[in-house]
């Protein structure tokens, strides 16, 4: 009974947050996904993917999600951010940091199939461009890479251990329904 119970309580749960995702399009993107509704979205984009979009992430448009961890510290948050690129900006180096960290590439990498896509997925940590002050030291963050078409897709995910472990259902979530859209 108590089983049975649990049960119950956790698919109400997950009813009520899948229900409370929101769509986000962004068709100058050329992409669309869902996301909790809590969580912030701020894309930057100016006439191309290639000219700074007025933020500070990247010097491309993209879009950065983000939320702040209820109940957490003042640096906890999770973090995505998603570069659309065409086959010239796929490797830009902009394209290899967040903010002015950059993603420290691993040789090794797992394959993540959805049904809008196909990831490369690698596992790692961002580390600052020429500084030893590192607020995200702690973290774990994951590159997922794919392309639709002449269109790629640079997503980063990153936060620390413990959110990456209780958010991991969100981020597959998240991963599982990004569509490219022309």
């Amino acid at each position: 009974m108590r089983s049975f119970l649990l049960h119950s309580l956790f698919m109400l749960f997950s009813y009520f947050a899948f229900a409370q995702n929101k769509k986000v399009s962004l068709p100058e993107l050329a992409m669309e996904y869902e996301i909790p509704a809590k969580w912030e979205v701020k894309s930057f984009f100016k006439g191309d993917w290639e000219t700074p979009g007025g933020n500070n992430v990247c010097q491309c448009a993209g879009v950065m999600n983000s939320l702040k961890v209820p109940s957490g510290g003042d640096f906890e948050y999770l973090y995505v951010a998603v570069y659309p690129s065409d086959r010239k900006g796929a490797n830009a180096e902009k394209r290899q940091s967040v903010w002015q960290y950059f993603f420290v590439p691993k040789e090794s990498s797992d394959t993540l199939k959805t049904d809008y896509l196909v990831w490369e997925k690698q596992v790692s940590k961002l580390k600052p461009h020429g500084s030893n002050d590192n607020r995200f030291k702690d973290y774990i963050a994951w590159r997922l890479l794919s392309k639709f078409g002449n269109t790629y897709y640079t997503m980063y995910i990153w936060a620390k251990p413990m959110m990456m472990q209780q958010y991991s259902s969100t981020f597959q979530s998240m991963i599982e329904s990004f569509k490219p859209v022309k």
